[in-house]
């Protein structure tokens, strides 16, 4: 699990219930209405605190010899928690790269975006863009019937 991952409270609460639900791993131990006190206010740290215990859970569960059964306890969580969209999409489509026109339909915007943001320095921008609209021509011309 990498040490940056940061978990949002609502998923944080999704991931005890997936636990709870599918009796996995020591859930007991993380119910939020134990860990949290009902007559103060919840500290930023104590959050953190439930975020490192449910992170070193998923740990465990990722650690473990059968993570990749679909059976195991991790394939659990991961079938409890995954995007119903992603979920429906057969594996082999998931994992192929897209048609060169998807791709290059989807480029520009995805430039634009980084660049509304600064997520592009301008030579990359430039040359970025060059290259989008030379492909964009070779596809158009090589789709052209004579």
């Amino acid at each position: 699990m990498p040490p940056d991952l940061s978990l949002e409270a609502p998923d944080l609460l999704r991931l005890y219930r997936v636990l709870r639900t599918k009796n996995i791993g020591d859930a007991e131990r993380l119910d939020p209405t134990t860990i949290f006190s009902h007559d103060t206010f919840i500290r930023q740290k104590d959050v953190l605190a439930y975020e490192a215990d449910i992170k070193d859970t998923l740990s465990r569960l990722v650690a473990a010899p059968d993570a990749l059964d679909p059976s195991s306890s991790f394939q659990q969580v991961v079938q409890e928690v995954q995007d119903p969209i992603i979920k429906q999409t057969p594996k082999s489509r998931l994992n192929a790269p897209p048609s060169r026109s998807a791709f290059l339909s989807g480029l520009i915007h995805l430039l634009s975006v980084m660049q509304a943001t600064d997520g592009l320095v301008r030579p990359c921008t430039d040359f970025l863009f060059t290259l989008w609209l030379v492909m964009t021509c070779r596809l158009a011309c090589t789709s052209v019937q004579l």
